[in-house]
């Protein structure tokens, strides 16, 4: 255990160094943030936000310092505006799920790129953009890939009944469904 221990010290030398820029970009555009627990419709907790908290401070000698350093990074979660512009802003929902929601300000509503992992966090990022953006409807729906982090919450999103009746357009990759197929159904939870 020694030796593990001063593996982990000596290869991580100026790790711990304090480099507040990434932490300055990684917070940049920060709205506000979302607390407590997303629970699916029968009561079981399918996001916590207070999970991660454990990641805050300095890391114990048995972790790596430049891990432990990126899981703060990717723990700066909340709502985020990444940029704004004439045609519309981009905004991000982050630590909601696995994956980032990115809204689009269209001219008609939201374009939302990847809709995270399931109906009910999707639904609680939507849920906290409109609490802080406005209640705009969906306009279109883009999975950037077919992992299903990307893709899983499209309803929490917008209803089948919501994209049928509204025409919205979900806009993926030519071979998306043969590939969310084979990584997520037949090579199942190591995607």
């Amino acid at each position: 255990m020694r030796a593990l221990l001063l593996a982990l010290a000596l290869c991580c030398v100026g790790a711990r160094a304090a480099d507040d820029a990434e932490f300055e970009a990684a917070r940049r555009g920060f709205v506000a943030r979302p607390e407590g627990q997303i629970k699916a419709e029968d009561g079981r907790v399918v996001w916590d936000f207070a999970d991660y908290a454990f990641v805050q401070g300095e890391p114990p000698p048995t972790v790596d310092a430049k891990l432990w350093r990126h899981a703060r990074l990717n723990n700066e979660i909340g709502l985020f505006k990444v940029t704004d512009s004439p045609a519309g802003a981009i905004w991000q929902l982050r630590g909601f799920d696995l994956a980032n929601l990115t809204l689009v300000e269209g001219q008609t509503g939201w374009i939302v790129i990847d809709t995270l992992s399931s109906r009910e966090t999707a639904a609680a990022a939507m849920a906290f953009a409109r609490r802080h953006l406005g209640d705009k409807p969906v306009s279109a729906v883009i999975f950037t890939h077919s992992h299903v982090d990307h893709f899983g919450g499209a309803l929490g999103v917008a209803t089948a009944e919501e994209v049928a009746q509204r025409k919205i357009p979900v806009v993926a990759s030519a071979g998306f469904m043969e590939e969310a197929t084979s990584e997520n159904i037949l090579v199942g939870t190591a995607m």
